[in-house]
């Protein structure tokens, strides 16, 4: 069972790596299409500060900074708008939803990986604890000879 949700686990961590790639491509084309240098470094640094909220805070206090992101630049094409400086760049409007496809596809692949790490914790834990083999040689130990062989307290007969 443990194997089986292994392989899960890990078929969706490289689909999560493949998702978060894809729409960094996609980020990255969609950058260069806009043409607006100064806000997409801004919006990509951003971008970035939400994904390092994603990877050391989990998804809540992502969710959450990603709302405000929005929130902001609602604000700035508002007022760009309102006061006729600007018309609304709307070009620029995929930096509303790539933060939160990124900070979930960042999540969905991280939470896969650390499953993964814990199920190989396990095994390692498990592994030492039966004493079994020596990391160093590979080789079973004395008391696993022993206690597998039947010699464990029991003096052989002549």
């Amino acid at each position: 069972m443990t194997n089986n949700n292994d392989e899960k686990d890990s078929l969706l961590q490289d689909v999560g790596l493949l998702l978060f790639i894809s729409l960094f491509s996609a980020t990255a084309v969609l950058m260069a299409l806009s043409g607006s240098i100064l806000l997409n470094v801004i919006y990509l640094f951003c971008t970035i500060l939400l994904l390092m909220i994603t990877y050391f805070f989990d998804t809540l206090p992502s969710l959450i900074a990603n709302i405000v992101f929005i929130g902001i630049q609602a604000v700035i094409m508002i007022y760009q708008y309102v006061s006729q400086t600007a018309r609304i760049p709307w070009k620029l409007s995929f930096w509303m939803i790539m933060p939160i496809l990124l900070s979930l596809t960042l999540y969905m692949m991280t939470k896969n990986l650390v499953a993964i790490q814990k199920s190989n914790g396990e095994l390692r834990t498990a592994l030492i604890e039966r004493g079994a083999f020596d990391e160093q040689t590979n080789l079973r130990t004395t008391v696993a000879y022993r206690r597998y062989s039947g010699l464990c307290g029991n003096k052989p007969k002549i």
